[in-house]
């Protein structure tokens, strides 16, 4: 089975074990933050778990960054205009919990809901949702260099 081409992430196989897939997250330019939306990265791995789900020779499932951190967290340079927010026009609050749902939970949901094992390579620094991602895998292998962040914040 090959995979679709994403934008913000790659997903391919092992080349030696093909029952490996890898998930790998690929904005190292921005440390691997993750983008908001159905075409940014939420939504990118969203649609990698329906493939990997529906990959009968997939067995194992292993989220890795590109570059020298793991994960940066969300993109904060997205925050609001994610959700349809401009100067002057606040966006409903049915609009932005549905967005929310969607988007920010719904992209770990997609990961706890992933029938394959789920496994996470950590490197160098792991932020906020980088978090949201070890904490929905089944495994999760932390390089010497791995640092941990959850100083918590609101997005919008």
């Amino acid at each position: 089975m090959a995979y679709p081409k994403f934008k913000t992430i790659l997903l391919e196989k092992d080349k030696e074990e093909p029952k490996i897939t890898y998930l790998t997250l690929n904005r190292p330019e921005k440390n691997n933050c993750i983008s908001i939306g159905e075409d940014e990265m939420t939504g990118e791995i969203k649609k990698a778990m329906w493939e990997v789900n529906h990959d009968d020779d997939c067995s194992v499932v292993i989220f890795r960054g590109a570059g020298k951190n793991y994960c940066a967290g969300f993109d904060l340079s997205m925050v609001y205009r994610v959700y349809g927010g401009a100067k002057g026009f606040k966006p409903s609050q049915r609009i932005r919990l549905q967005t929310d749902q969607d988007q920010l939970y719904g992209f770990p949901q997609a990961i706890l809901d992933c029938n394959k094992v789920v496994m996470v390579q950590v490197h160098g620094w792991a932020i906020e949702a980088g978090l949201y991602i070890t904490k929905a895998a089944d495994i999760v292998i932390c390089a010497d260099t791995a640092k941990f962040s959850q100083m918590g914040q609101r997005l919008a």
